[in-house]
């Protein structure tokens, strides 16, 4: 993703994860591209300062995409993770729509993980990836939702209360 995309993924990831880590979860970030990048933790119990902000913020990827070997290391991550935690994983995916995985990649994620997706429209406005149904949950944050301010906003908090359990159980919505 570039531009008012990036930036509104970017924003929206780290207030995510500094609401989790306030209701007392630990959360671990990383980027991904063909390869995943240097892990971040921002555990609950212990003493964290949370995600390092000039890391997020200006980071680019350098390896291309290669979504089915990114998404395979990932894969062998989340079930490492989980079983070294003993805890239940939800994987929080904030990405574009042109993020195509391969089906084995979801469904071997879906079977050790939640999956929770949260996909930036580019301006086209089209969002057809064919793994969208195995997903957990879906948040779609459209183009027009980005260009005014208190949409933008709006559609934010809307997506970090459901993300974090804070909003009542509803169908994913589009804005």
């Amino acid at each position: 993703m570039r531009g008012q995309r990036s930036v509104f993924a970017r924003g929206l990831a780290l207030t995510l994860i500094k609401k989790l880590q306030l209701r007392g979860e630990d959360v671990f970030f990383r980027f991904f591209d063909s390869r995943l990048y240097e892990l971040h933790q921002a555990r609950a119990k212990k003493k964290s300062h949370g995600i390092d902000v000039p890391y997020v913020l200006p980071f680019t990827g350098e390896h291309g995409r290669n979504y089915a070997k990114g998404f395979g290391l990932l894969a062998n991550e989340v079930a490492r993770l989980a079983r070294r935690e003993k805890k239940s994983v939800i994987l929080y995916l904030v990405t574009h729509a042109e993020c195509h995985v391969p089906l084995d990649a979801i469904e071997r994620l879906r079977s050790i993980a939640q999956l929770y997706g949260i996909f930036m429209l580019p301006s086209s406005g089209e969002l057809d990836l064919e793994y969208l149904p195995r997903l957990h949950k879906v948040q779609i944050v459209t183009q027009a939702a980005l260009e005014q301010r208190e949409e933008r906003a709006k559609r934010a908090m809307d997506i970090v209360d459901d993300a974090a359990g804070d909003a009542q159980p509803r169908a994913a919505r589009e804005s």
